[in-house]
């Protein structure tokens, strides 16, 4: 459904207004998924098991994301929210 989203936000006037809207909507979910997972490792003392299971998410899910985001690695992204 993603791809079709995509394809009708280009195909209805082909602009490249369509396609940086789409941009800031990845964007912002990607900072609410950021903020979401830090502040759930922040508050279980960034035990990954238990941020899981308050995020209600699998395990691996949680640190797929964490590693797509770039949560905790050395790029500044940890223990602030």
């Amino acid at each position: 459904s993603r791809a079709r989203f995509q394809e009708e936000l280009t195909s209805d006037s082909g602009s490249s207004a369509s396609v940086s809207i789409l941009k800031q909507v990845n964007e912002t979910r990607k900072q609410a998924e950021t903020e979401a997972i830090l502040t759930a490792l922040n508050s279980t003392l960034w035990n990954r098991k238990q941020a899981a299971v308050l995020l209600n998410i699998d395990y691996k899910a949680l640190l797929y994301k964490m590693k797509k985001l770039g949560i905790g690695e050395d790029k500044g992204l940890t223990a602030t929210a």
